[in-house]
């Protein structure tokens, strides 16, 4: 069976990057929270400060 779509995950320093897409690869939906990185571990791991725009 063959999913509707995919999630791609980005974990970086100073965001986390979020996509879904078909299974042929067009684009559905991207969001970025920032992770305030410069801020140190303990905040870059917290919970974002505002939600993803749609």
């Amino acid at each position: 069976m063959r999913p509707g779509f995919v999630l791609g995950i980005d974990f970086g320093g100073t965001k986390i990057a979020l996509a879904t897409a078909t299974p042929d690869g067009r684009t559905l939906r991207r969001a970025r929270l920032e992770t305030r990185g410069r801020e140190g571990r303990p905040r870059s791991c917290a919970a974002p400060s505002e939600p993803p725009a749609a």
